[in-house]
């Protein structure tokens, strides 16, 4: 499956053709899939009895670094692909993509803007 804009196409075509942000509904499943692994480890570490609580919480501090990273890194991937949906003419995935990158309080100006140009849009029905 190939994604993205043929030669000549115009961006309001590239819904139609390849899926038009396909790339990007794998790319936010595997980033998810990603911060649940992380978030079993965590808890599997918690649950565990081996080790001494200092040695538990050694091993639970960089999962939990990283498992914020991840999150962060989800939600402003979400942000880019409702802004490049909402150029795509994709709103509802747009609006989709936005709560799920709403979840970050840094995004949360940039956001606030791409929601009122999409309000602003006008919708062909």
């Amino acid at each position: 499956m190939q994604c993205g804009l043929l030669p000549r196409q115009r961006p309001h075509e590239a819904r139609s053709v390849g899926g038009g942000g396909c790339v990007v509904r794998l790319g936010d499943g595997v980033l998810r899939q990603q911060a649940n692994v992380i978030a079993a480890k965590i808890e599997q570490v918690r649950q565990s009895r081996r080790g001494s609580e200092e040695f538990r919480a050694k091993r639970i501090a960089p999962l939990e670094a990283d498992l914020a990273d991840r999150r962060k890194r989800n939600q402003t991937s979400a942000f880019n692909a409702a802004s490049m949906n909402a150029r795509l003419g994709d709103f509802a995935r747009a609006a989709e993509l936005l709560q799920v990158a709403a979840q970050s309080p840094d995004l949360a100006d940039q956001i606030e803007k791409l929601r009122e140009q999409l309000v602003q849009v006008p919708r062909h029905q």
